[in-house]
């Protein structure tokens, strides 16, 4: 699932319920976002605290330190070498990998290219984890790369790059995805995707998804749908045009909640619909959840 999602909170009875079973079903979902353990060090840009967490005995604080250096760009540069140490040796890979994406967000280009270069690899896994870590860097740069590495008929190179593209939500990416959807290829993820993306263009063919005879797919177009949110600063006919597709997300949205078979469908057309403002759907997720 998405992760890093945040919902807005609602005047809608039955709220907390919800947001309690959501939360267990999109562990990406929560009601308050997650503060750095570094944040205040942050802004004092007291750079010896932070690289001093590095050493931390719990592996989320020195996620943490390496997150919060990767934020503080060039800026950090003296923590390059204990980075670099943890990046290589630390026993826990997922602070391996934030201390990878800090090394990139400071050391700039070389670094940066030096992962992309992965992208080439004969290694599906190799490219796999090149891809989630581009994706986490967040640099536009490398969107013609991940599209260019995207042309493959691997599920896992496909799955990662459909989701490094998500969270780039670059629109460059919108027909790659969108042919991924339409062909059935990683399909869960090209619609999360389109999802994170945000534009409205990607509405039509989520729409159709909603009929693919994969649950999954269905699933995930559902859910995308109700990520897709008005552009900012948005008038005159691109307003009027955004109105009209979201009615038709609403309208599709309340048909799949009515006739799929899925239980999983309908709760995330429910979710779906709560986000678009659905007054109802609050109600009908926590019904659903409540007959499992």
């Amino acid at each position: 699932m998405p992760e890093g999602k945040r919902m807005t909170k609602p005047t809608d009875t039955g709220y907390e319920e919800l947001l309690t079973n959501l939360e267990k079903m999109e562990p990406g979902l929560t009601s308050q976002t997650d503060e750095n353990h570094f944040a205040s060090a942050i802004q004092k840009q007291a750079i010896d605290t932070i690289i001093d967490g590095l050493s931390h005995d719990h592996p989320d604080v020195r996620i943490d330190a390496a997150e919060a250096l990767g934020r503080l760009k060039t800026r950090a540069m003296p923590a390059l070498t204990p980075l670099k140490q943890i990046a290589e040796g630390d026993s826990d890979g997922t602070v391996r990998q934030a201390a990878a994406i800090a090394l990139i967000q400071i050391g700039g280009d070389a670094l940066l290219a030096e992962v992309t270069k992965n992208l080439e690899d004969d290694n599906p896994e190799v490219i796999a984890h090149a891809a989630v870590t581009l994706g986490k860097v967040g640099d536009p740069k490398i969107v013609p790369n991940l599209l260019k590495a995207f042309q493959t008929d691997d599920q896992l190179v496909g799955s990662a790059i459909a989701w490094a593209l998500g969270q780039l939500a670059d629109s460059r990416a919108l027909t790659w995805l969108a042919a991924a959807l339409e062909n059935g290829f990683v399909a869960a993820n090209a619609a999360e995707a389109l999802g994170r993306i945000g534009d409205p263009e990607a509405i039509p063919i989520l729409i159709d998804s909603l009929y693919s005879d994969n649950e999954d797919t269905r699933a995930y177009a559902a859910r995308a749908l109700g990520m897709i949110k008005a552009p900012e600063n948005i008038s005159g006919l691109r307003a009027t045009t955004w109105l009209q597709r979201k009615e038709e997300s609403i309208d599709a949205l309340c048909e799949t909640m009515e006739s799929d078979p899925s239980r999983k469908v309908r709760i995330f057309a429910s979710i779906a619909l709560f986000e678009l403002g659905h007054k109802q759907a609050g109600q009908q997720f926590i019904s659903l959840v409540r007959e499992g």
